[in-house]
């Protein structure tokens, strides 16, 4: 009872209705469809079915041609995809400031080439709040197939053996997917951000949809197996997608359960004739939805962000409206661009495309290029606003990984500020502060980089026992810990990522105070006085940009962004911590809340000047606060 060689498979269609729903719904409301985001992982059920069941018979019959696939996947895939992030360039332009700009150009760059999935990889996760941010995040899966066009036909083309029975072959890919997806659940255990975008960890998903391709000519349903098969991979699907959600297993053992369900509604033909689920599936308004589902998952998250960056709380009434503008150009969009170009076979035509899509894609990455190393600062009209609240945006900080000299520079330096970003903000300032008193210094700042012996952070943390060996030889006095320590201590996913995945929250505060009191004991020994500076106060939102966007608006700047109580409870940990370290010698601890407030009020501003460059990081006029209470602890 299988209908798999048709040309047409309009239950497909009601597949990707199915995750397209359940992908939109989650980006709107992700409190309502926890699982939603697991959509994509049907999406590759459909990629590696549809691609098998194209290329299988074009290699057995030995007429297959790599240049008409790609041709054909270029033509199905670029037009939309080029057309988004021009048009995701152009809002940018007007609606983001330049750190947005910053991040997507690198999440441009790395799309226009399909790897945007390892770029994500490289930050914190998926559902991080500064991902979140990112107009381009949805590219990272459209990646991991681009990937797999590319590789997929070449192992097709080598492997292949006409005289290879289908049960083998099946049983062949049936061992390959279950290695994969063995290694798959090793990367999700060992490295959970990297796994849930690489093309090694998410290749047992689309191995699945390859042996159904693989299976489903061959198989041959009764109408009863069917309608069960049918009914079971629908409640799979919905379950996963109602019931699971971010967090641990993703995407092994996790994405298991909506894969083999999307696997069991292809098999089916979802059901089977006359059954519910068929005729669901099958409905024009689903069929239509289906076929609309590469460009509103295009489109859909962009919408979504830039309608997000000017009205951040979404209700009710903004998520549909969401949705409707997401819908409204996937279908102009589909009808002008997708449909007319994927149909198009008039040689000069094509010749006209293919030279118009390699010219938009070189002056992509060229842009995305000269935005990165501007850092963004690249005129867009929203900097105009950003500048009047912070004027020395831009600015280039400090190299990282250096010793430098600070301060008068015609003697060795009498104090060493060293740590991460933090610290690195207060080099300007003490600089500053350093010639005013008539004092020599030097800094170590690395980003990322705990101050702390045998705990690494970063790359640049295999370079700290030399520096610090170094410091406590040399003939400074004084030496300044700083570093953004909640990140460190309270933030569980810097902790998992980075320290160690495998320690309790308790064995990692341990470690973390083991590492901070070799640092100390290794510089008092050494006869320096140490000045910790403990938490510097941070927002709750990027306060430039928030300031910036009240100026747009004519709208006054709220009082309070962040109460001292609320800074006092979420740190009462960290400085019970950093307090155990005064006990190692000439420890003295600098406070910036003291110098961060007024009354109960946490101050993120001077009149109209901002005090920090985003939400914790502060700026020249925030830091010179801090650097006071740092030199008066520093020469009482």
């Amino acid at each position: 009872m299988s209908r798999i060689k048709s040309a047409y498979f309009p239950e497909i269609d009601g597949l990707r209705a199915l995750a397209i729903a359940a992908v939109l719904l989650f980006h709107l409301c992700p409190s309502v469809l926890t699982g939603g985001f697991l959509g994509v992982d049907v999406f590759f059920v459909i990629s590696g079915f549809l691609i098998t069941r194209l290329i299988l018979p074009q290699v057995a019959e030995g007429r297959f041609s790599f240049r008409q696939f790609y041709v054909r996947r270029a033509k199905r895939l670029l037009p939309v995809f080029l057309l988004t992030l021009v048009l995701t360039w152009v809002a940018a332009w007007w609606l983001f400031f330049p750190e947005g700009l910053q991040s997507l150009s690198r999440a441009s760059f790395a799309a226009v080439f399909s790897f945007s999935n390892y770029e994500f990889a490289k930050q914190l996760d998926y559902f991080a709040p500064a991902l979140a941010a990112n107009p381009l995040l949805h590219t990272w899966s459209l990646a991991v197939e681009e990937q797999f066009y590319l590789l997929f036909p070449l192992l097709m083309v080598k492997t292949w053996r006409t005289e290879t029975s289908v049960r083998s072959r099946a049983g062949w890919l049936a061992v390959i997917i279950t290695g994969l997806f063995t290694i798959s659940w090793g990367i999700t255990h060992w490295f959970p951000s990297y796994a849930f975008y690489a093309l090694e960890s998410r290749a047992w998903e689309l191995g699945i949809g390859c042996l159904t391709a693989i299976l489903a000519d061959k198989i041959q349903l009764e109408r009863g197996v069917c309608w069960t098969l049918g009914w079971a991979g629908a409640a799979l699907c919905v379950a996963a997608f109602v019931f699971m959600r971010e967090g641990s297993g993703l995407p092994a053992p996790m994405a298991l359960v909506p894969t083999v369900g999307a696997a069991l509604l292809i098999i089916s033909r979802c059901g089977g004739e006359g059954s519910v689920t068929y005729r669901v599936a099958t409905w024009s308004p689903v069929r239509y939805l289906g076929r609309l589902s590469y460009s509103l998952y295009l489109f859909h998250w962009p919408v979504i962000v830039f309608y997000r960056s000017v009205i951040p709380d979404l209700r009710a009434a903004d998520q549909g409206l969401c949705a409707v503008i997401s819908l409204l150009l996937a279908m102009v969009v589909h009808h002008t661009v997708e449909n007319p170009i994927r149909h198009a076979t008039r040689p000069a035509v094509l010749s006209k495309l293919g030279y118009a899509g390699l010219a938009l894609i070189l002056l992509l990455a060229t842009g995305s290029k000269v935005v990165r190393q501007a850092r963004g600062y690249v005129g867009a009209p929203s900097e105009i606003w950003l500048r009047r609240v912070h004027p020395d945006g831009g600015q280039r900080k400090a190299p990282p990984g250096r010793m430098l000299p600070i301060g008068v520079g015609d003697r060795p330096a009498e104090l060493v500020l060293i740590g991460d970003s933090y610290a690195q903000c207060l080099v300007n300032a003490l600089d500053e502060a350093l010639r005013v008193k008539g004092r020599s210094g030097a800094f170590w700042v690395a980003p990322a980089t705990m101050p702390a012996l045998d705990i690494r952070t970063s790359e640049y943390s295999d370079q700290f026992a030399g520096v610090l060996t170094e410091i406590a030889q040399g003939s400074s006095e004084v030496v300044v810990l700083c570093a953004n320590w909640p990140a460190y201590i309270i933030n569980s996913e810097v902790r998992q990522s980075q320290i160690n995945p495998h320690q309790t929250l308790q064995e990692a505060h341990q470690s973390i105070l083991a590492g901070l009191s070799k640092t100390v004991r290794m510089l008092t020994q050494a006869g320096k006085r140490v000045v910790l500076v403990h938490p510097i106060p941070s927002m709750d939102r990027h306060v430039p940009e928030y300031m910036a966007r009240r100026l747009m608006a004519g709208l006054p700047f709220a009082d309070v962004l962040t109460t001292t109580d609320h800074f006092l409870k979420a740190n009462a940990h960290i400085s019970e911590l950093l307090g155990k370290l005064s006990q190692l010698g000439d420890v003295r601890p600098v406070y910036p809340l003291e110098f961060m407030r007024q009354a109960d009020r946490l101050l993120y501003r001077e009149g109209t000047l901002s005090l920090y460059e985003d939400s914790g990081h502060v700026t020249k006029l925030g830091a010179r606060r801090i650097v006071s209470g740092v030199l008066s602890a520093a020469w009482p």
